[in-house]
């Protein structure tokens, strides 16, 4: 698979694949790679067995090789905050996206992820930084200096 960046987001709502549409739209505007468990590893809730396991497994392969994991992390889904935990257990940079207003962060969240983008025009930036250099940026992840939840 080898892809640069595995978007970690639901996409369950119009709301939800709207979002992850701009990120994946963002990507391919600066032409960077992305696996996106939507598109690569989809998986009915009735499929069998079989193809969740397979699933599953592609899903923690795209994050073990992609250099970095972007994860929209608001509304705490399951899925999202798996896959942040198992890329933060297997050193991946991590960086948190949150588009509302006053977003709100738990300590396993603040303290788990290499930074957060916050708004659409940092995400942009940290993407299209990461297009030029094929590394992810530091310096344009916030730390997370506010109250915990």
């Amino acid at each position: 698979m080898n892809k640069s960046v595995y978007i970690a987001a639901p996409f369950f709502t119009p709301e939800q694949s709207a979002v992850v549409d701009r990120i994946e739209k963002t990507l391919n505007q600066f032409g960077v790679s992305y696996f996106s468990p939507r598109r690569e590893c989809l998986c009915e809730p009735n499929c069998s067995a079989e193809k969740r396991r397979r699933a599953f497994e592609g899903n923690l392969v795209g994050v073990e090789e992609a250099k970095v994991v972007l994860a929209w992390i608001e509304g705490y889904d399951a899925g999202t905050m798996f896959e942040v935990g198992y890329a933060f257990r297997a050193q991946q940079t991590v960086a948190a996206m949150m588009f509302g207003e006053n977003p709100k962060v738990n300590l396993m969240l603040a303290e788990g992820v290499d930074g957060f983008l916050l708004g659409w025009d940092s995400v942009e930036t940290f993407i299209q930084q990461f297009s030029l250099s094929g590394i992810p940026n530091q310096n344009v992840l916030s730390l997370w200096k506010k109250e915990i939840e």
